[in-house]
């Protein structure tokens, strides 16, 4: 650190100053002293005469009629008015052409003396010749004949001036030249000098004094300055070595105004201005580091060499790394999955500067990978130091919705293709199913076993076909046929009873039931299919061997438990899991295994449908599917339905339950409905053999309600089916309704609870029948609801 060095005052120096400025400062008193007495008396002369004259042109201008028309009482008026206003005037006289006093006056005896020793001044003439008064008024400096007492101003009035009023009235006359026109009159004004002799002498006197006392101070003043002078010199000199030295706080102490105060004012600014800079940066470091540290995206700086030099928290994070030093000065390479991507992320910001939202992955300490968009800026200098900001964005979240989102729009569509696909499955199957049926009745069958045999074996076939079409509608997420509360204990004992008399006997298959299990609402034979379909799996996945465990539970409000296609809601679950010791999946079979037609198995050994159908079914009940496994480790696989709460089972038979009826119920006419016409025959052919039974058909809900308005008085019953083109079997429906409300009507779908049929049951629906049916169901349907009806009726 420099020593601060002190200088001290120049005396001699200081005294050749002092002399100087004393010198310079008498001398420049004593010049604006005579030069201010000389401008003031000038000033104040001229401002006098000014006056003056104003005065006489005002008193001119007022007079000018009164003047011509000798009106000496106006003049009387305008005489008395100015020097009531005026107190310097002293007298004032008005004389006609002729130079004929008309009216005069002064303002006390004095000044009648002064207006008399004036006039005896010029005993020829009142004024001088005319041409002195050229414009009219002229004044004439009687100090030196009446003592400096008065100034006597002088004017005169001629015939042709415009006046005030001829001016506002815009006369258009041609203006006569100044001088011209006659005399018509004369007019003196004397004013008093008294008022300007005082101002001239305070003046004088004044300016002395302060002469004198300004050249007093300043002597003073000065010495004192001089002694001073060094001072602050002296501190702006410390002041300067100690901010070269780092002391940013240093202030000088301003003690003057002048050069040497301004000098040092901003010097202090400075100082002010560097703290504050100084702060911003700091602040603006603050806010960028919070911001750098708390942002969510990854950012990183690597500098020319390759290596990173920071990086924030995020970033950190993001590669699995505990804290930001563990990734300083690792090379930004490492951080790629592939060397190659790297390459080529800096030959793009080599030929285009920067790079915007690039996809690449990254590899994580642990090794694995990270899913991310890069964003980089081109070499930027700091400090003499090159470098590239790098900023990194984890899109793995992203990726994975848009994966299942995708997922579930296929999904959706194969399931809205299943469901079409069942629907005129359906169709078939029961015009299969109703000609089997015919079949087994007709006398070469029942006399033929070969035949029967024959027959049989369409039935089962249609039979299988029609639990196919179940899986298709579980899938399509239609098929929760019979909507009732369910005790999944019960399902899971019917199952491990089948398991353990079918399944292999290397494969120990165990139950570990809640004794307090709560209801579901569902369909109690979808359920059973979803838990066979998981077990068969599971048995599969053990062909030496193994364990297989079915276990239920009560479970409240899981906390964002992660299950397939997202994250379960709280609520009341009851659990449903399936644990064995097999060969476990991979996650790319896990992410597949729910997909339609996708199977580990061998060709011949499944289609590929029991998951999709197990997805659907849970997915039809609000259900959620959890599956854990690894390779080698087993599988589990949890399923969470809502529990029913307080609902009790009494009461919940749903509609199109089988009813036992006796074959002796009277006849009745039915409308069947239904666009497919193998189904009309079918059932024709079938009603056509039994006694007292009448049937009509329609192929759709217009031609329906056309014979409905010929024939309503007999129709006792129509069954309706619901998807139909044209108006559709909902709409047909509606109609019947409203103009037939007495006429009962039976649903015919495939689909049990989708919103279509609820509503219709909602609206008066008597009942429901599903597809594929029989004749022989059709009958039965038909005769229980005309039996309970009729019982009904007696009753009443």
């Amino acid at each position: 650190m420099m020593e601060r060095q002190k200088t001290a005052p120049m005396s001699s120096f200081s005294g050749k100053i002092i002399a100087l400025a004393i010198a310079i400062f008498f001398t420049v008193t004593l010049v604006l002293a005579v030069l201010l007495i000389y401008l003031e008396t000038n000033f104040i002369e001229h401002n006098f005469h000014h006056s003056g004259q104003d005065m006489l042109a005002g008193i001119r201008e007022a007079s000018r009629i009164a003047i011509l028309a000798e009106d000496v009482g106006r003049l009387e008026q305008i005489a008395a008015e100015n020097m009531a206003q005026r107190r310097e005037i002293l007298y004032l006289v008005f004389y006609g052409s002729s130079g004929k006093k008309i009216f005069g006056v002064a303002r006390d005896d004095q000044a009648d003396i002064l207006l008399d020793r004036a006039s005896r001044l010029d005993p020829q003439r009142i004024f001088y010749d005319d041409a002195q008064l050229g414009e009219g008024v002229s004044y004439r400096n009687l100090e030196k004949e009446l003592n400096g007492r008065v100034v006597e101003y002088r004017a005169l009035f001629r015939s042709s001036e415009p006046g005030d009023l001829d001016m506002f009235a815009g006369s258009t006359a041609e203006r006569p030249a100044p001088g011209g026109g006659q005399v018509s009159g004369y007019l003196r004004l004397g004013v008093s000098t008294k008022e300007l002799r005082e101002i001239t002498g305070r003046i004088i006197t004044d300016t002395a004094v302060a002469g004198m006392a300004a050249l007093l101070v300043m002597g003073v003043v000065t010495v004192l300055m001089m002694k001073r002078l060094t001072a602050p010199l002296s501190e702006l000199v410390a002041g300067v070595q100690a901010v070269a030295e780092g002391e940013m706080d240093k202030t000088i102490v301003v003690r003057s105004a002048d050069e040497v105060g301004r000098l040092a004012t901003e010097f202090n600014q400075m100082v002010v201005a560097l703290n504050d800079r100084q702060r911003l940066l700091q602040e603006s470091e603050a806010r960028y580091r919070t911001l750098f540290e708390r942002i969510h995206y990854g950012i990183l700086l690597f500098d020319s060499e390759g290596f990173i030099v920071d990086s924030n928290p995020a970033m950190v994070h993001m590669l699995g790394f505990q804290e930001v030093k563990e990734l300083g000065g690792t090379p930004i390479v490492n951080i790629f999955k592939e060397q190659s991507e790297f390459e080529r992320l800096m030959e793009l910001v080599a030929s285009e500067g920067t790079v915007h939202d690039l996809n690449m992955s990254l590899r994580r300490l642990d090794g694995t990978d990270v899913e991310t968009t890069v964003s980089i800026t081109g070499q930027r200098q700091y400090k003499g130091t090159s470098y590239c900001e790098v900023v990194v964005v984890d899109v793995t979240k992203i990726m994975e919705l848009e994966r299942r989102l995708l997922q579930a729009h296929k999904m959706e569509a194969v399931g809205t293709l299943a469901g079409g696909v069942a629907h005129d499955f359906n169709n078939i199957l029961t015009g299969i199913t109703g000609y089997a049926d015919l079949l087994t009745m007709t006398p070469e069958v029942t006399s033929n076993r070969e035949l029967g045999g024959y027959v049989l074996a369409i039935q089962q076939s249609a039979k299988r076909a029609a639990d196919l079409v179940k899986q298709l509608l579980g899938f399509a997420r239609k098929g929760l046929y019979q909507e009732e509360l369910v005790k999944l204990n019960n399902v899971a004992r019917e199952v491990h009873g089948l398991l353990t008399e079918t399944v292999d006997r290397r494969i120990a298959v165990s139950l570990e039931l809640a004794a307090d299990l709560w209801l579901i609402r569902g369909d109690e034979s979808q359920i059973y299919q979803t838990l066979l379909n998981i077990c068969l799996n599971s048995c599969d996945a053990m062909p030496e061997g193994g364990i297989l465990r079915i276990s239920t539970a009560n479970l409240v409000n899981p906390q964002g438990m992660k299950v397939v296609g997202g994250v379960m809601p709280a609520g009341s679950y009851v659990l449903l899991r399936v644990v064995d010791t097999g060969t476990g999946m991979a996650a790319e079979t896990i992410d597949k295994m729910f997909e339609p037609f996708y199977t580990t198995k061998q060709f011949g050994k499944g289609t590929g449908l029991g998951m999709a159908m197990v997805h659907g079914i849970v997915a039809n009940h609000h259900g959620f599917i959890k599956v854990d496994s690894a390779v080698g480790q087993g599988t589990t696989i949890t399923i969470f339905l809502p529990g029913a709460g307080d609902v009790r089972a009494a009461g919940e038979n749903g509609a199109g339950e089988p009813v036992a009826v006796s074959p002796a119920t009277g006849g009745a006419t039915i409308l069947l409905v239904d666009d497919e016409e193998v189904i009309r025959n079918v059932v024709g052919r079938f009603f056509e053999q039994m006694v007292g039974f009448t049937l009509l058909t329609a192929a759709s809900g217009e031609e329906a309600l056309e014979i409905l308005t010929a024939r309503h008085a007999e129709v006792d019953l129509v069954v309706l089916d619901i998807s139909m083109p044209g108006m559709g079997g909902h709409k047909a429906f509606a109609v019947m309704h409203e103009r037939y409300p007495q006429l009962p009507v039976i649903i015919a779908t495939g689909y049990a609870r989708d919103a279509t049929v609820a509503r219709l049951i909602e609206q008066g629906a008597a009942q429901l029948v599903l597809k594929p049916y029989t004749g022989k169901e059709l009958l039965q349907a038909v005769k229980g609801f005309l039996e309970r009806r009729r019982a009904d009726a007696s009753e009443k």
